[in-house]
C-alpha cells in the first residue's frame, strides 16, 4: 500500500519510474523454478480440459487437488496462504475462463499480482510481488505466506516481469482433477454467517442516492460479476457523502453489530484508473490526505490517494481493504466511486470484520 507520507510517496514514485519491461532473456537471471516458464498449450489441449467440465466431478478430489497445487498461494477459508488473488473473487467469472487461467497464467496477470524482480549487490535477485515500498526497504511476497525484505541500500535494480509466478497446470494436472478442483471450489460459494454490511449489490435504486458531483451512475443489468446487476459510473465520479442508515464503526476489533473492519469489493475500469472515495462522519477526505481514498491504475484526480494496484483493472478485480490499519477508527456515512479517463464499474461492496 501506499504511504501517506508525502516522502515515501516520493521514493515509492521514484521505484515505480525505474521498473522497465523485462527482454525476454531476463528470466534467466532467475534461476527455474523461481520463474514458472508456462509450456505451450494448444487449442485442442484446451479444449480437452473444457470439455472434462461436462462429465463426473469428484468434490473429494477436487479438495485434495487444492490442498496439493493451490492453498501455498491461495487461501479459501482457514487452508492456505493469501499470497495470490481471492479465488471466491475468480469463481464469478465463466468456468471456461477459469480453465484458461490455470493452463496459460501469463496471458493474464491480475493487477497487484505482477512478479517483481530486484537485483542485489551479491548478484542474488530476489523475486515476489511487490508487498511494501518503504523509504529504506522493499518487502517481497512469497509462496507460503513468507515475506522478503530487501534494503534498498543492497538494491542494483527493479524490474517487472512479464511472467506471473502462478505455474501452467496444463502439465501438472489431468483435465478430470482440473474440473474436480473447480466443482470443490465452487462448492464453497456457500451462505456463511459471518457478520457483514453489503452497501451495493442487488440494489437497482442505489445509483439515484449518489446524487453529488458531475458524473453519472447507472445500474447495468449486465456483465456483473456477481449477481445481476452492478454500478457503471462516468467520469468524474457520483458521490453522497451520507446514505440512508450508513452509520458504520470501523474499528480494530470488531464486536458490536454495526462494527468492521474491511472493505471488498469488486471494480474494473475502461480509462486510466478507478478509485473509491469513502466519507468519515459526513465529510470527505482532505486532497492532500491520502486516508479514505484507494484507486487502481492512474490517479488523475488532484487529490492524494492510496494505490491498491499500478494497472488499471481491465477485468474484474476483487480487492479487500484493511481500513482500521490505513485509515483508524472512523464512522462510514458515505461513498463516491470515480472514474479516471474512462467509465468504471463496481459491484459487491461490502464491510467485513473478517478478510
Amino acid at each position: 500500500a501506499a504511504s501517506p507520507a508525502a516522502p515515501v510517496r516520493a521514493a515509492a514514485r521514484t521505484l515505480e519510474e525505474s521498473f522497465v519491461p523485462a527482454a525476454a532473456e531476463s528470466v534467466g537471471l532467475v534461476p527455474d523454478p523461481a520463474v514458472p516458464q508456462a509450456p505451450e498449450v494448444s487449442d485442442a489441449t484446451f479444449r480437452t480440459f473444457v470439455a472434462a467440465l461436462a462429465g463426473p466431478r469428484d468434490p473429494g478430489r477436487g479438495h485434495a487437488v487444492f490442498q496439493q497445487a493451490c492453498m501455498v498461494c491461495h487461501r479459501l477459508g482457514e487452508e492456505g496462504h493469501a499470497f495470490g488473488p481471492d479465488l471466491l473473487g475468480e469463481l464469478g467469472v465463466a468456468e471456461e475462463t477459469l480453465v484458461r487461467h490455470l493452463l496459460l497464467p501469463n496471458e493474464r496477470i491480475r493487477p497487484g499480482y505482477e512478479t517483481t524482480l530486484v537485483e542485489t549487490l551479491g548478484g542474488t535477485p530476489v523475486i515476489g510481488i511487490l508487498k511494501d515500498d518503504g523509504a529504506t526497504s522493499l518487502t517481497l511476497a512469497q509462496p507460503g505466506g513468507v515475506d522478503q525484505v530487501v534494503l534498498r541500500k543492497d538494491a542494483t535494480g527493479v524490474r517487472r516481469l512479464a511472467v506471473s509466478l502462478m505455474p501452467s497446470f496444463a502439465e501438472v494436472l489431468s483435465p478430470a482433477d482440473t474440473a474436480s478442483l473447480l466443482g470443490w471450489l465452487r462448492s464453497q460459494l456457500k451462505p456463511d454467517a459471518t457478520p457483514r454490511a453489503v452497501l451495493f449489490d442487488e440494489e437497482p435504486d442505489f445509483a439515484a442516492l449518489l446524487a453529488e458531483e458531475a458524473g453519472t451512475a447507472t445500474v447495468e443489468t449486465t456483465g456483473a460479476v456477481f449477481g445481476k446487476i452492478c454500478l457503471r459510473v462516468t467520469p468524474p465520479q457520483k458521490a453522497a457523502r451520507q446514505l440512508p442508515g450508513w452509520n458504520h464503526r470501523i474499528v480494530e476489533n470488531p464486536a458490536a453489530p454495526d462494527e468492521f473492519r474491511y472493505l471488498r469489493l469488486s471494480w474494473r475500469c475502461s480509462g486510466d484508473g478507478v478509485m473509491l472515495e469513502l466519507a468519515h462522519s459526513g465529510q470527505w477526505p482532505k486532497p492532500n490526505e491520502a486516508n479514505g481514498r484507494y484507486f487502481a491504475g492512474q490517479n488523475t484526480t488532484p487529490w492524494q490517494a492510496r494505490e491498491t494496484s499500478p494497472r488499471p483493472p481491465r477485468e474484474w478485480d476483487t480487492v479487500t481493504l484493511d481500513l482500521w490499519r490505513d485509515i483508524g477508527p472512523f464512522t462510514l456515512t458515505g461513498l463516491a466511486p470515480t472514474a479516471m479517463g474512462g467509465d468504471a464499474w463496481f459491484d459487491r461492496i461490502e464491510l467485513l470484520r473478517h478478510p
